[in-house]
């Protein structure tokens, strides 16, 4: 048999997914699904890879986590994130519980980073346009409210 007939296997597809980044159950599924293999073989071999370790829903939400954490976003972002990857919500929970980071902080350092140390209007009015602006800009990111106006907090000196 030749080699080339390996690569089309859907085993040898999900270990080829698996062995660029860690999937989500759900992801790697769609993604076997997606290339034509039936879903009794693809359900097989999710459970084997399960079973050998080497698929994790766990191990996939503390990637995700601290991936887009690293690239601060907040955590209503990520969440959402894993939960449109199929990641349940219990394990979605006990990572965010798991985690060491500190949202308040990061969210102070992605803005600071994006609109600099203090405001670049004089006026109240502009200010107030301002601060609105980054604040949206915060919410887009998947900052909670308290995380946003504790950011923002230096900005009302």
């Amino acid at each position: 048999m030749a080699k080339g007939n390996d690569k089309n296997k859907p085993m040898h597809q999900a270990i080829g997914f698996l062995a660029r980044r860690d999937h989500s159950v759900q992801e790697l599924s769609n993604k076997l699904l997606a290339k034509g293999h039936e879903e009794a073989v693809v359900d097989g071999i999710i459970k084997e890879l399960q079973t050998l370790g080497y698929l994790d829903d766990s191990r996939y939400a503390q990637m995700i986590l601290r991936h887009h954490y690293s690239r601060g976003q907040g955590p209503q972002k990520i969440r959402y994130l894993m939960n449109q990857n199929g990641v349940s919500s219990d394990i979605i929970s006990a990572t965010f519980l798991a985690f060491d980071g500190d949202w308040v902080q990061l969210a102070s350092d992605v803005r600071q980073k994006r609109f600099g140390e203090s405001f670049q209007t004089r006026g109240k009015s502009e200010r107030y346009k301002e601060k609105s602006k980054q604040m949206r800009f915060l919410i887009a990111r998947g900052f909670e409210t308290e995380q946003i106006q504790y950011a923002c907090e230096s900005l009302d000196t």
